[in-house]
């Protein structure tokens, strides 16, 4: 793939990501290059193009290794010919060759470098200057005792001597050692020990692979070798949540959401003050940690598992520390669904909670008022009072109740005021009161 195409195509993927369908040019918060790392790493998953392509090529170099007689191999064997032993093609140079074939063998370097011969007859392997007992050549290991070899392009097969006893290696040298020179005599033959020629046929694997079989993947992963970066991936990819929740959250934790901090940074004209509390300036960690307004939220949140936190100073700290805390200990909650709604009901089956329906069963015809908007605050405060009653009935029927999560529909503003959150707190345990919106 020319470098070219891989660019186009991977502007395409940026501004699909960021300006969803509409191809909207909109701001790319995170660099292309987080994003393209694994998730545990930090991005999401996705895949740079080029790096794709070389892998996707390498394995060509490693099927030209592996593969024997086949008949797109024999073309290429014919066409240009081939290297050392057969485990390699010759270079394409000039106008000759096609020109797929030239990007391919230019892979050659990377893939050999992480392949190593499985020794069989030993028919094909150099002794000396191809990698098959260690993790390099012999002669990069021993380059004193290879300058002093006799047969130094020899294979092992011809290395091998079957006729001494149960075989051994016949190692022939220029002149004889020197006495500094037996200790490395001795480590080459202790390197030796334990690798003979077998009947089998000889064949390469691939050091990182499993089995030691070639996987786009793991040659994908070799070539990026992206960095540890210490990101807190179990608290962002949770299963169940939403995919614009789980989104919200990875960029937020990169500090990256169009926060009125950052639009100023891009030339924005805008007054820097957080909406919420209309004291402080307006950040990521300010917004979603430290405004008064969403430390109460969190104090219903914490009360829930009964936790006293000292909040970090960044979402990412947050998500790396509060994971341990909220998400250690099993928590077990119990969800009332406040409405006959068979949408909500089914919305909370499909993300897999168990939960309980407690509707109001209440003559809404029997309510009447003048105006419309005193005939809905009407039932909703009606609606309430019939759950209210039914909460208290059950929490006193119990004795060990558990957190509550109420989720309401039109009767959310009417239950709030009505909510003994207090006593909960003090002699059973509190009640987290959501609307259907947030579901």
């Amino acid at each position: 793939m020319p470098k070219i195409v891989a660019r186009r195509l991977e502007k395409v993927q940026r501004d699909f990501l960021w300006g969803g369908g509409n191809m909207e040019g909109k701001i790319h918060l995170v660099k292309w290059e987080v994003v393209c790392t694994d998730k545990e790493k930090g991005g999401l998953g996705l895949r740079k193009l080029a790096m794709l392509n070389k892998a996707l090529l390498g394995k060509w170099i490693w099927r030209y290794a592996c593969d024997k007689d086949n008949l797109w191999k024999q073309v290429i064997k014919v066409k240009y010919g081939q290297e050392g032993l057969g485990w390699r093609p010759k270079k394409a140079n000039g106008a000759v060759g096609v020109g797929v074939w030239k990007e391919i063998w230019k892979e050659s370097n990377w893939c050999w470098d992480n392949m190593i011969f499985r020794v069989g007859k030993g028919n094909k392997i150099k002794f000396w200057i191809d990698v098959w007992c260690t993790d390099t050549t012999l002669s990069h290991c021993f380059p004193h005792l290879f300058g002093m070899a006799v047969q130094r392009s020899s294979t092992i097969e011809e290395m091998w001597d079957q006729n001494s006893g149960r075989g051994g290696w016949n190692l022939n040298f220029l002149r004889d050692f020197n006495d500094w020179e037996l200790d490395m005599v001795g480590d080459l033959l202790h390197m030796l020990r334990g690798h003979r020629p077998s009947l089998e046929e000889d064949s390469v694997f691939w050091r990182q692979g499993r089995n030691g079989q070639f996987r786009v993947k793991e040659a994908y992963s070799l070539l990026t070798n992206s960095n540890d970066t210490g990101f807190p991936s179990r608290s962002i990819w949770v299963g169940r949540v939403p995919t614009k929740v789980v989104f919200f959250a990875w960029e937020a934790t990169w500090g990256k959401v169009l926060t009125l901090d950052r639009l100023q940074r891009r030339g924005v004209q805008l007054p820097n003050c957080c909406f919420l509390c209309g004291c402080e300036e307006e950040n990521v960690n300010h917004i979603l940690i430290h405004c008064i307004v969403v430390r109460a939220l969190w104090d219903i949140v914490l009360g829930l598992v009964d936790v006293k936190w000292v909040f970090p100073e960044t979402v990412k700290e947050v998500q790396s520390v509060g994971y341990d805390i909220l998400c250690g200990p099993l928590l077990v909650v119990q969800i009332i669904l406040g409405s006959a709604s068979v949408a909500r009901r089914k919305i909370l089956a499909e993300m897999g909670y168990e939960f309980t329906v407690m509707t109001a069963d209440i003559d809404e015809k029997g309510i009447r008022k003048e105006k419309p908007e005193e005939l809905v605050m009407a039932i909703a405060e009606a609606k309430a009072d019939a759950i209210i009653s039914k909460l208290q009935t059950i929490d006193n029927r119990e004795k060990d109740t558990k957190p509550t999560i109420l989720v309401a529909a039109d009767t959310a503003e009417a239950i709030l005021p009505k909510l003994p959150v207090g006593h909960y707190k003090m002699d059973a345990e509190p009640t987290l009161l959501i609307t259907s919106d947030q579901v």
